[in-house]
């Protein structure tokens, strides 16, 4: 379900019903929704539903359907785990099409923009205000490529067309203050701070001898620009 409330969380309406998932990659809402994005102006909804689907739902701010674009396969349009949705100006919504290694960008309308290539890009959230840049985090690497250096775990800029402008996190994963473990979600504040949330705990401090707890949410003070 995707639930709408206000600030001291009162419920105002619910979208789906709980316990009654969709069909499992038919397209229809929801089978496990993994994010919503806002348009600034008209309140739409966007919806990726990924987990258990392949699609991008369209709803009015009153929680009308609108339309659904998106199914699975890896060509243009198509979608394998769309994970994150993001805002992209007024006019544009970027999907992070998470294991299909790639961003793409539609009209709000669901039309086929462009796709670029990311690192199983798992979170995506854009600027506030004048910043008009798309923040990016993307996954580490498969176990059988563990260890190698330079494979996700690690944040990208860029500008509304793709163009990065830079990126920050070490070529390996690890605990260090530059290093990501898991990174999961990922948030921007007004100052232009960006933060990630990260499955620390469950992709490496559960599998410890002890089990122990891991630094799970960062702060990346934004410094110039």
């Amino acid at each position: 379900v995707v639930e709408k409330r206000t600030k001291d969380g009162e419920l105002i309406y619910r979208l789906g019903e709980k316990g009654k998932p969709a069909a499992w990659q038919e397209g229809d809402p929801f089978n496990r929704p993994t994010h919503v994005a806002i348009h600034p102006d008209s309140g739409d909804l966007f919806i990726s539903d990924g987990y258990g689907n392949s699609r991008v739902h369209r709803y009015d701010s009153d929680g009308n359907y609108i339309k659904s674009w998106g199914e699975p396969g890896s060509l243009p349009g198509q979608f394998s785990l769309p994970h994150n949705i993001a805002m992209n100006g007024s006019d544009k919504v970027t999907v992070a099409d998470r294991e299909n290694f790639r961003l793409q960008t539609f009209t709000i309308d669901g039309e086929f923009v462009q796709q670029i290539h990311s690192h199983r890009p798992i979170a995506i959230i854009n600027g506030n205000g004048s910043d008009t840049n798309l923040y990016v985090a993307e996954a580490g690497p498969p176990p059988v490529q563990e260890g190698v250096r330079r494979l996700g775990r690690r944040v990208v800029v860029m500008d509304r067309n793709g163009t990065e402008m830079t990126r920050f996190g070490d070529e390996f994963g690890g605990e260090g203050h530059d290093q990501f473990i898991a990174p999961h979600a990922i948030a921007v504040d007004s100052e232009g701070s960006v933060y990630v949330a990260e499955v620390s705990y469950t992709a490496f401090g559960s599998q410890q001898d002890p089990v122990r707890e891991v630094t799970s949410l960062r702060k990346w003070k934004r410094v110039s620009g």
